[in-house]
């Protein structure tokens, strides 16, 4: 999904391959965090999920617990999470 997102600015497909990712009624992302996200992957993983919420459902699967997913991001803009266990 993020390489096809990556590849769709160079052509200027981007907003009709986002729309490949957040119109359907389910999306599946597996095995989130197998490499850092890097560029703009981050924000486009974010668009996804903004363009979905309250719309369709989405299920995220990752081998790393739940404290190794902000390293992943690689972007100190993010605020860094408060997990509450």
């Amino acid at each position: 999904m993020l390489q096809t997102l990556r590849a769709s600015r160079a052509d200027q497909s981007y907003e009709r391959k986002l729309l490949r990712f957040t119109a359907p009624e389910h999306l599946i992302v597996d095995d989130l965090g197998l490499r850092p996200l890097e560029g703009d992957e981050p924000i486009d993983l974010c668009e996804v999920i903004r363009q979905r919420y309250e719309r369709g459902a989405m299920i995220v699967t990752s081998n790393r617990a739940l404290e190794e997913w902000y390293p992943l991001f690689l972007d100190d803009r993010w605020p860094r999470p408060r997990w509450n266990a």
